[in-house]
């Protein structure tokens, strides 16, 4: 899974977040955005309504070159998400981003390389790139979430308050109308459906 630490404001241009997505992590142009969003808790749902779920989630993102993005994290809805991405065969062609919150994240210091520092446009050409952390799942403590490992790309977002609950979801939304503008095709922007469990 690729990383960065998102540190920089909300509006972005355009245009670096183009190149971010083509050059630094070569992703394909997709033809549809699925945001999926919903419980971050462990929840009961039917084996059946999990499968079914599952699988036509994996059938809509194949079918339609999706994008899924999530909050990231190895619970809840986004676990289910995952689990299915992971379980496919068809998981390297389809990109699975995760938004989180830095300050949340279970052994956030274990993504931190002290040996690579992105400072500069320059440190993100991919020419420059090499193995950026390992990240070792484990139960999180109380309070914290781990990354779910089957998501391709994460974004964690840093406004500089630790363990300040919620402070990914604007940036989410902000990423999520970004990436639709991004990828506009006869002056028409990338759909985007959203789901939502509970």
């Amino acid at each position: 899974s690729s990383g960065i630490n998102a540190e920089w404001p909300l509006r972005p241009g355009i245009k670096k977040m183009e190149r971010l997505f083509t050059e630094f992590w070569k992703l394909n142009e997709p033809d549809l955005l699925i945001s999926v969003t919903g419980g971050a808790k462990s929840f009961n749902v039917s084996h059946d309504i999990c499968g079914s779920f599952q699988q036509g989630l994996l059938s809509a993102a194949k079918s339609t070159n999706a994008w899924l993005i999530t909050g990231g994290q190895n619970c809840g809805v986004m676990k289910l998400v995952g689990d299915v991405i992971g379980r496919s065969i068809f998981t390297s062609k389809i990109c699975t981003i995760g938004v989180g919150n830095w300050g949340k994240t279970w052994r956030r210091e274990m993504l931190l390389n002290k040996n690579r520092i992105i400072e500069t446009e320059e440190d993100l050409h991919p020419q420059a790139r090499e193995p950026m952390v390992n990240y070792t799942l484990d139960a999180p403590e109380k309070g914290y979430a781990a990354l779910d490992p089957n998501h391709t790309h994460h974004f964690l977002v840093d406004d500089g308050t630790a363990e300040k609950e919620g402070i990914e979801i604007e940036y989410r939304g902000e990423l999520e109308n970004l990436i639709c503008s991004m990828f506009t095709k006869d002056g028409v922007s990338l759909p985007m459906v959203c789901i939502m469990i509970e």
